[in-house]
């Protein structure tokens, strides 16, 4: 429970889990209550100050903590800021003025403010049901709060771009009613809170993310509000808009059904993901990860939550060093709280409940807020029934099995990767240029920087290889990797082995699969600033069974093995190649790939039965062309006259061409329109319909046709098949080629733009 003063508005909680010990000590009578803050998204509700500890790195990669490493991803860098996809739409509500943990959570959501569209700051009914004697709202606490982020907003701009004016924020700061509950629902009983929350969804056909602090209350009005005034399909539309992140349910002690129960009993479609739901044990909520150092509670075993060096940084002393002394008012207005007063679990320091509802939408490259189930610095979630999401369970560092550690273990084994992330926004609050502090790496696969989602396809057994190459540092630091499987997170359920985990370049070879599987890959790259800062990267690998696939795949020659003198057939046919004069393996289009020296390099194929085709055909291969010095073939079973066969080629003159033969003397061919580039990664295709049409299509993309004199047959000679040169060599290929595919029918458009 927690009294406040005027004036600056500190709050004293005094429940039985925390008390607030920025100021001097305040008895109050009455019953305390104590709700886990939910981590969420773009629409907030708080309650009292509390900082979130940052959570615990992977099980043996201390330095990989989730949480650090997604605040990282969040520091962007002022002088290059990179661009960037439209940021998240947030809407925060918070029941501040009571726990002081919202205080806490504020004061770090406004250091990364630049990472969001902060569409609202709503102030509900303070504290959680029955912990103040005086129902009351106080949005006075958050307009105190941007005072402060605005004294140090000058500073912040020189370190990142896309910070909001203070201005616009307190022009969303709104107040909700302090009579919360079910019972005072209805109509009549709008607030200004709850009409920003409807204005709010209606601006944008972006989706909302709501993240609630405390209860639900305000949100609850909204629905009630739309389904009155709206028509079903109007009502559907809105709720599809809205995506809510809940720090449990803490309006539900002022009747049997808390407000956040009767948004999903009345609103079964809306995406509702609840840390710490009424139905589990509220000791366990995994929120409870973002600041608690052991797993004890309501009689649970007592576990170690985060490995010993990470404990300490989110304990008073900690905070001291890098929050409240030396680094601007918006860090010296940070509350301490006190844990478990009189037991021998007390802790002063970081609390933050609440933090992990918008660290679930923090644009890190970790974390997806549209995947529940897939992880990151918010939590992880599991299913429960319809469109409600509940706390998952991660496998912890000490292998104990017990399921509140290892609900926690979701948000706490991101922890110091948080907090130095943390730690580095308040150094930009006095850091007055850009050269004075840390700024987070860039994490790029393959070449590619982003936050985005990275998504593969691959067959069982085939070898996947990723990079980090695209991974720079703003302030030049030296960078380190970390790959690791998210195993929670797909749905293959074992693991697989890394071959060059804490290197830039890694390897695994996809698991045997009866169905598709989803392997989850994160690339934790990380800095040797001070403190050290980390970003991600997440890759899912979706693995396809190798057989039951496309029967009219003849071949598949992915390329991906990255070293040795063979490559592996991914069809059906397991038709492997030979390396035959030094080709070279190098990065892909995707993983790895061939370079042919445009001299005598080539793969050998064989003369195997399933490639000696007649009738229909399609030839794919996607290829990085270093020049047109001669006609080279990328794949073809063709000798000189005599011998004639298929081939798919670039030429001499800049463009591609597509060849079959009538007979061992008589081709008959299609010239590509398009002049190709040079030194970038294109797609082409040639596919041969009987007596119909040869076509030569590039970046699938119909570039040119052959209609007349198409043969109703293709002569097959007794050649091998080669990849980047004849099979008896001659006309060489000069640059890279991957992924090459050789069908026995005829792939259309979209077919060939998937490929």
């Amino acid at each position: 429970m927690s009294v406040y003063d005027r004036g600056r508005a500190t709050a004293h909680c005094l429940c039985s889990m925390c008390i607030h010990a920025s100021g001097r000590r305040v008895r109050i009578p009455g019953k305390s209550a104590f709700f886990p803050l939910a981590p969420w998204s773009l629409f907030v509700m708080t309650h009292s100050p509390i900082s979130p500890r940052h959570a615990a790195g992977r099980p043996r990669s201390r330095w990989l903590p989730s949480w650090a490493l997604a605040v990282s991803t969040l520091l962007a860098s002022t002088a290059s800021a990179q661009t960037a996809p439209a940021k998240p739409r947030l809407l925060v509500t918070t029941d501040i003025g009571g726990d002081p943990d919202d205080q806490q959570s504020m004061r770090r959501l406004l250091l990364y403010a630049n990472e969001f569209d902060l569409t609202g700051l709503l102030a509900s009914a303070a504290g959680t049901a029955g912990e103040l004697e005086t129902a009351t709202v106080r949005p006075d606490l958050i307009e105190d709060i941007v005072d402060d982020y605005e004294a140090v907003l000058p500073n912040l701009s020189r370190h990142a771009t896309g910070f909001p004016t203070a201005a616009t924020l307190r022009s969303r700061i709104k107040a909700g009613t302090k009579d919360r509950g079910v019972a005072n629902l209805g109509t009549g009983r709008s607030t200004a809170a709850s009409n920003h929350i409807i204005t709010t969804v209606d601006a944008s056909t972006a989706p909302l993310y709501v993240a609630i602090w405390g209860g639900a209350h305000e949100l609850a009005q909204a629905l009630y509000d739309v389904r009155a005034a709206r028509t079903p399909a109007q009502l559907a539309t809105f709720l599809s808009r809205l995506r809510v992140y809940a720090i449990a349910d803490q309006d539900k002690g002022t009747s049997p059904q808390g407000t956040g129960e009767w948004i999903r009993a009345n609103f079964p479609t809306l995406r509702y993901v609840e840390a710490g739901p009424p139905s589990t044990n509220g000791y366990t909520s995994l929120f409870r990860g973002m600041y608690q150092n052991d797993s004890s509670g309501g009689g649970r075993p007592t576990v170690q939550l985060v490995e010993s060096p990470v404990v300490p940084l989110n304990q008073e002393a900690w905070l001291n060093t890098h929050v409240r002394t030396g680094h601007g008012v918006l860090g010296a207005g940070y509350p301490v709280v006190i844990q478990n007063p009189g037991t021998s679990r007390n802790t002063k320091g970081v609390k933050e409940g609440d933090t992990p509802s918008w660290f679930y939408v923090l644009p890190n490259g970790l974390q997806d807020p549209e995947q529940p189930t897939w992880g990151g610095w918010g939590g992880r979630f599991k299913l429960d029934a319809g469109q409600h999401f509940i706390d998952a369970e991660d496998a912890h560092w000490t292998g104990n099995s017990d399921y509140g550690v290892r609900r926690k273990w979701t948000v706490a084994r991101w922890r110091e990767a948080q907090q130095n992330d943390f730690a580095a926004r308040l150094d930009w609050c006095v850091a007055a240029t850009f050269a004075g502090a840390n700024h987070a790496p860039v994490a790029g696969i393959d070449g590619g920087a982003g936050t985005q989602v990275v998504q593969r396809t691959v067959a069982s057994g085939s070898v996947v290889n990723l990079s980090a190459t695209g991974s720079t540092d703003p302030d030049g630091d030296t960078l380190s990797y970390q790959w690791f499987q998210y195993l929670e997170a797909g749905t293959h359920a074992q693991a697989v082995a890394l071959t060059g985990a804490t290197t830039r370049d890694v390897r695994f070879t996809a698991p045997t699969v009866s169905t598709a599987s989803t392997v989850h890959l994160i690339l934790a790259v990380r800095d040797n600033g001070s403190p050290a800062l980390t970003r991600y990267r997440r890759v899912v690998v979706t693995v396809q069974p190798s057989s039951g696939g496309d029967p009219s795949l003849r071949g598949e020659w992915k390329l991906d093995e990255g070293q040795g003198g063979t490559t592996a057939d991914g069809s059906s046919f397991q038709q492997s190649g030979t390396l035959l004069n030094g080709p070279v393996w190098v990065a892909g289009h995707q993983g790895s790939a061939v370079e042919f020296d445009g001299v005598d390099d080539r793969i050998d194929l064989g003369n195997p039965t399933h490639l000696r085709l007649t009738g229909a055909m399609t030839l794919s291969a996607w290829v990085f062309i270093d020049d047109f010095a001669g006609n080279g073939r990328i794949v073809n079973k063709q000798g000189g006259s005599g011998s004639r066969g298929w081939s798919l080629n670039v030429e001499a003159g800049g463009f591609a061409s597509f060849q079959v033969a009538s007979s061992a003397t008589q081709l008959v061919l299609v010239n590509g329109a398009s002049s190709l580039p040079t030194g970038q990664w294109i797609h082409l295709a040639g596919t041969y319909e009987p007596g119909v049409a040869l076509r030569l299509w590039v970046n699938g993309v119909q570039d040119a046709a052959l209609t007349t004199g198409v043969p109703a047959s293709q002569y097959n000679p007794s050649l091998n098949v080669a990849l980047g040169n004849r099979p008896g060599g001659g006309t060489p290929f000069n640059g890279r080629i991957d992924a090459v595919r050789v069908y026995d029918r005829v792939l259309g458009a979209a077919e060939l733009q998937q490929l």
